[in-house]
């Protein structure tokens, strides 16, 4: 795996770095704010009609729910062991390498809400490790937050927001997001193979059952949305391959400097 070289590090004892404020009611905000934003007041009425039955609907929920506790079971045990700031970006760089990792930025901008909130830490990592602006790892000096990020990620939020219906945007996102987040808990399974010494304070309930089981519902739910709604998520693919000459054009940014 390439290795990452912080341009930062060397300024990283007189530049602001980020708070750890957020509590639980804060993180519990964020979820709700999330939930909300993906659709939990639309697509409820469209799952109704297609399983047909008050208890298809629930036992939809009911599965949904605990294979959706299944991938946060799986994304504890990265966070336990990469706390620092960048999230899923971070898991995905030390599973799969840069590539990856970068091309996430693409999906993630897909969406505002909850995101709007995370999401800005992972433009920050991104900017940390080089392959963004650099601009974009300022810190506030008063209020310590990304807010370089937040304000690049709000306008694009708002561009989005005209650029086409829920329905659309939201076909965009789920289907890369299904993706990656497979992608992301599959991470805990090479991760335990490529670095089996690593502390790992919070381990995987269920290990390797339950991160298999979310692993292969988001394999279904990628091919049923490819399905279901094609040229929306073959938009959304087309978007996240269009990171991978992105990045190469980032990472000979990093390189000329160098040369």
């Amino acid at each position: 795996m390439e290795q990452i070289k912080i341009d930062s590090q060397t300024s990283s004892l007189t530049a602001p770095e980020l708070r750890r404020v957020l509590g639980l009611f804060s993180i519990v905000g964020i979820v709700i704010g999330a939930m909300i934003g993906s659709g939990i007041f639309i697509n409820p009425a469209k799952v109704a009609k297609d399983v047909g039955t008050p208890a298809m609907m629930m036992a939809v929920w009911i599965v949904g729910g605990i294979l959706s506790f299944f991938g946060a079971l799986a994304i504890a045990e990265l966070a336990a062991i990469y706390s620092q700031a960048g999230g899923i970006y971070i898991y995905l760089r030390e599973a799969y390498g840069p590539v990856v990792a970068f091309i996430i930025l693409l999906s993630m901008t897909g969406t505002a809400n909850g995101h709007l909130l995370t999401a800005p830490r992972v433009f920050y990592a991104m900017a940390k490790d080089g392959l963004f602006f650099k601009s974009v790892a300022k810190v506030h000096p008063k209020h310590r937050t990304p807010h370089v990020s937040i304000i690049i990620l709000a306008t694009w939020a708002a561009l989005l927001s005209l650029s086409g219906t829920f329905e659309q945007l939201y076909s965009y996102v789920i289907f890369g997001f299904w993706i990656f987040m497979g992608l992301t808990v599959a991470g805990v399974i090479i991760l335990r193979r490529k670095r089996p010494d690593l502390p790992r304070p919070y381990k995987t309930w269920g290990y390797p059952v339950t991160p298999i089981l979310f692993i292969l519902s988001s394999v279904f739910l990628t091919i049923n949305s490819l399905i279901r709604t094609f040229w929306n998520s073959f938009a959304g693919l087309a978007l996240i391959a269009l990171g991978i000459p992105v990045y190469l054009v980032w990472r000979g940014r990093r390189k000329a400097p160098a040369a």
